[in-house]
């Protein structure tokens, strides 16, 4: 995920998604949920043909976004095409830019999101923005994927902050990133294999678990 600078939202007929590729849109399989949410990277240029955006390089800087984001990675981009969600602060060119396709939208970011998420270090606010308020993405109040994607109906608790929650079919992977242990009781399952002892129906902070269910 550390290049993946993109973020699909398509809605199609029950039973089957459109997915965005590196060779452009095409029908998936059977069995998936009616809205998907497909994540590609943008390197291979033919991955960008379908997404009515077109990038181009840009100096470092911080995005206005609903709160102002201090991006973290290799290279930053702006975007031409589409609508803008956020705009590199001192040029206003587009960041996080949004098109349409077909009956879904396309999200496309102007940094790498992933490695952003993932870093360990955090970066700081550039001197020439002096005390302005501003945050790497994992301390922001929500994220953009966060606030483009919401909640999803398949997970069995809502979103938490510094908590990351894969699902597939009836097994979770949950990964607890906070400081303090988070409660899980409401989830009703089958089996529980925790990366440390808790106590039950608990996740201890910096751990992760699986879980069944029923």
């Amino acid at each position: 995920m550390c290049g993946i600078r993109r973020v699909a939202r398509i809605r199609s007929r029950p039973h089957q998604a459109d997915a965005v590729t590196r060779g452009g849109i095409r029908r998936a399989g059977q069995n998936v949920a009616a809205k998907a949410i497909v994540l590609i990277d943008d390197a291979d240029a033919r991955g960008r043909q379908p997404l009515q955006v077109r990038e181009e390089p840009i100096d470092f800087d911080c995005i206005a976004w609903d709160e102002a984001i201090i991006p973290h990675g290799w290279s930053t981009v702006a975007f031409t095409g589409g609508s803008a969600v956020g705009r590199y602060i001192r040029s206003q060119k587009t960041a996080i830019a949004q098109a349409d396709v077909g009956a879904g939208r396309v999200y496309s970011f102007g940094f790498q999101y992933g490695y952003a998420y993932s870093r360990r270090t955090m970066p700081i606010v550039p001197l020439e923005y002096g005390k302005r308020e501003m945050h790497p993405l994992v301390l922001l109040e929500r994220t953009p994927v966060a606030a483009i994607v919401g909640e999803c109906p398949s997970m069995p608790i809502n979103p938490i902050k510094g908590v990351e929650i894969s699902r597939f079919g009836r097994h979770l992977i949950i990964v607890n990133h906070r400081a303090g242990p988070i409660d899980l009781r409401e989830i009703d399952v089958e089996r529980v294999i925790p990366q440390m002892p808790s106590v039950p129906g608990w996740l201890a902070a910096h751990s992760a678990t699986y879980l069944k269910l029923r």
